[in-house]
């Protein structure tokens, strides 16, 4: 029996970031990815399926929406990534990872 891969909704308004880590995961069979540049393409992917992970940028939106986002998401986890100088809790959030960031580190967290 093959185990089902999980499903991942990746929220990064860098291209190149959020590129680089959606092909690595796919490319390696990680992880079904769905993109979102936007916090708001974000909501509206969320709205269409529970996803096992959403990995979201804390430097993409205001906290106050990444915190209400992670609330209604409907997540198996949430993971945010964090740019230098943010504040270091997120509501919602499970786990936190620092930027600049190795790909490798992300797709632990898919892996595990």
């Amino acid at each position: 029996m093959t185990a089902l891969m999980p499903t991942v909704l990746l929220f990064e308004p860098h291209f190149v970031l959020r590129r680089t880590v959606a092909a690595a995961a796919r490319q390696l069979g990680i992880a079904e990815v769905h993109e979102a540049a936007t916090l708001h393409a974000a909501d509206r992917l969320a709205q269409l399926q529970r996803y096992d992970f959403v990995i979201v940028a804390l430097d993409g939106a205001p906290v106050a929406d990444i915190e209400a986002f992670a609330k209604r998401c409907n997540a198996g986890r949430v993971i945010g990534m964090q740019a230098p100088g943010l504040p270091v809790s997120c509501a919602g959030v499970s786990d936190t990872l620092h930027k600049p960031l190795k790909v490798k580190s992300l797709l632990s967290y898919l892996m595990a």
